[in-house]
This record gives C-alpha cells, sequence and structure tokens, in this order.
C-alpha cells in the first residue's frame, strides 16, 4: 500500500510539474529545458500506458494485480490471472485443467457432465437430474 501511495504522489509531482512547465512562463534560456521535461514526462506515460496495456508484470509489484483493468488478482509468473476461471492456472499457479476442462471456481471441470457446473459454471441440476451433454435431465 506505500509503494502504491508513493507512486501516486510521483504521478502527482509530475503532472504539477507537467502543468508548470507546459504553461509558456519559461524564460528563453529554460525554454529548452522544459521541453525536455516535457519529452521526458510524455516518454514516462506512454511507457506506463504501454505497459498497462501488455498486461502488468506482478513479478517486483504484485499489488499491481489488484488494480482495476488487470486481468486478475492474482499473480503467476510475473502475469496477473485470475484462479477461479484461468485454465492454466485453475485454484493455483501452474495447475492447468485437462483438455475439454474448463475452471469454475478454481476447479477443472468437464461442463458436459458435471451437476455443479452444468453446461456453465454453477449451473447445478436439479435433485435427481443428470447432466449430459451440458443439458441438465437431458433424455
Amino acid at each position: 500500500m506505500k509503494s502504491f501511495t508513493l507512486l501516486f504522489v510521483v504521478i502527482v509531482f509530475i503532472d504539477i510539474c507537467h502543468s508548470s512547465y507546459g504553461s509558456g512562463n519559461l524564460g528563453s534560456n529554460d525554454a529548452s529545458l522544459g521541453a525536455a521535461s516535457n519529452e521526458s514526462i510524455s516518454r514516462l506515460l506512454a511507457q506506463s500506458a504501454h505497459a498497462k496495456a501488455r498486461g502488468a508484470s506482478c513479478k517486483k509489484y504484485p499489488f499491481v494485480c489488484r488494480l482495476r483493468g488487470s486481468a486478475g488478482p492474482d499473480c503467476c509468473k510475473s502475469h496477473c490471472v485470475n484462479t477461479f476461471t484461468d485454465k492454466s492456472n485453475c485454484g493455483r499457479c501452474g495447475k492447468k485443467c485437462k483438455h475439454g476442462e474448463t475452471c469454475c471456481g478454481g476447479q477443472c471441470v468437464h461442463l458436459s457432465f458435471n451437476k455443479s457446473h452444468c453446461g456453465r459454471c454453477f449451473n447445478r441440476c436439479s435433485n435427481g437430474d443428470s447432466c449430459s451433454y451440458g443439458l441438465c435431465g437431458y433424455a
């Protein structure tokens, strides 16, 4: 949480500096310095946007997986994932579902024949009904 607060303060500081230097109130000797600073800030923001677009790397900062827009709240092999729905990390990092299985609530299940997940996750069949081909009480 401290890292996130520090990052927020730094971003606000950069934004304030960008606003004051970008307003054109600099002297003629400082104009080139202001332009370089603006380019640096723009590059920093562009890198941040690029990192967010390609997926957050959580190896160094695992809190990024909890941010809005993340692929999931869990960090597995430097990637944010949701271990409740990810077929490659079902229930825990590295647990892969077999062919034909889907990850429902952190468990690998066959949606075609599972009474608790019939046809889709958490679609429970009524008492006495079986699940066949993803349909409760078929045939």
